[in-house]
């Protein structure tokens, strides 16, 4: 899922190459079109300035035990991670409890304690969350 600045610059960069091709068929700056590509652009400021206001006050997602395997599947883990909104022990906990949920559909048990998953580094955790939380979509739906 791309991020909000990322949407946005590919939204200035439809509008650059918009008035380019525009251009390139004769118009002039006059023309409605490109006029209403110039009116977007303080738009398109605005938007980015609030989506950097908000992501820098940003709350932290929700405990990723929390959320449902849909909504996990779709985060960027390691970006969580490295902003700090992601603590260890978040991941350790989500890793256990994904794989219980997926370990439940396929009518089997998890026999790795939780401690376990506590020593483990971030990379394997995120390897597991996304293997059960893969697991368990592809399972429920």
């Amino acid at each position: 899922m791309a991020d909000k600045h990322e949407t946005i610059g590919k939204a200035r960069a439809l509008l650059r190459d918009m008035v380019m091709e525009l251009h390139f068929r004769g118009c002039e700056d006059g023309h409605p079109l490109i006029r209403r590509a110039g009116e977007l652009e303080p738009l398109l400021r605005e938007i980015e300035g609030r989506a950097a206001e908000g992501a820098a006050a940003g709350a932290a997602p929700a405990k990723l035990f929390f959320m449902d395997p849909e909504a996990v599947a779709v985060l960027d883990l390691e970006r969580e991670i490295s902003r700090g909104r992601i603590p260890a022990a978040d991941l350790a906990e989500a890793a256990f409890t994904f794989e219980n949920q997926l370990m439940a559909l396929v009518e089997d048990q998890n026999t790795i304690p939780l401690d376990a998953y506590a020593d483990m580094p971030p990379d394997a955790l995120i390897r597991i969350i996304r293997a059960a939380v893969d697991g368990i979509c592809r399972l429920t739906s």
